[in-house]
């Protein structure tokens, strides 16, 4: 989702009903952590630290714990809920529930999927994912923004690096304008002087035109080593990984 789509979506619920209260915060709170719909649905009254700004979310994926921070926006929404239509919606005092859901008697994770959705129809959006999408959503928005993957992966309660990065595939064409504005390769020209040396580690844009120059490209051979240069100095990628790489990985500016 793009920032412009998230705020029509929170555009939606009614802010003069107790349930329109609840479903601003249900959104913000899923965007602002990128927390999954069965975390959401479980989190407590106490699970919310409101002056520390951070949430704690129990049993999550695998059964982990983890503590994620949630932003002033999301706290201001779930306060204002808290504050004028919690009470309204509650059935049992003592229910220690965050967000009461069990609208019509459904079941709280079938009413949020329900309500996520209802909103998306309304903001004209015609997405896959229903709560995912705000968690797909925060993660593509914090990586585009310079947040660690690593951070993210943190967030996100993934066990393992390598399933946040497939989250994140999404923002190349972001990172495909960084590397268009940012490498000397893609500049109208190739800026002048010598670039920051680590060592004799890294070689001036003269040094590198005077490797590239070096293939015969009249020759297949010739042709295929140019090629081999020019995408490692333009990715910056490792000699393993170029010598993995087939035809189909290639595709509209990125690799």
């Amino acid at each position: 989702l793009t920032s412009e789509e998230l705020e029509r979506i929170f555009s939606q619920p009614d802010l003069a009903t107790p349930e329109g209260l609840r479903d601003r915060a249900v959104l913000e709170t899923l965007y602002g952590t990128g927390i999954r719909a069965k975390e959401l649905v479980r989190l407590e009254r106490y699970d919310l630290d409101m002056a520390g700004g951070t949430l704690l979310v129990r049993e999550g994926k695998g059964g982990r714990d983890r503590v994620v921070p949630i932003g002033e926006r999301a706290i201001h929404w779930i306060g204002r809920y808290l504050d004028e239509a919690r009470s309204r919606l509650e059935l049992d005092a003592d229910d220690p529930a965050l967000f009461v859901l069990r609208d019509g008697g459904a079941e709280p994770q079938r009413c949020l999927s329900t309500l996520v959705a209802r909103y998306l129809a309304r903001a004209g959006i015609a997405r896959q994912g229903r709560c995912h999408l705000f968690r797909h959503t925060m993660a593509t928005h914090m990586l585009e923004n310079g947040a660690d993957t690593r951070y993210i992966q943190e967030i996100l309660g993934h066990a393992l690096l390598t399933t946040t990065q497939i989250y994140t595939r999404v923002a190349i064409p972001k990172l495909k304008a960084i590397h268009t504005t940012s490498h000397p390769a893609d500049a109208a020209a190739p800026p002048g002087g010598r670039m920051r040396s680590w060592g004799a580690r890294v070689m001036s844009p003269e040094e590198v035109e005077q490797v590239l120059s070096q293939p015969d490209v009249a020759t297949p051979e010739g042709l295929r080593d140019r090629a081999m240069l020019e995408l490692l100095y333009a990715t910056g990628m490792r000699a393993r990984e170029l010598l993995a790489l087939e035809p189909g990985d290639i595709e509209s500016g990125s690799v």
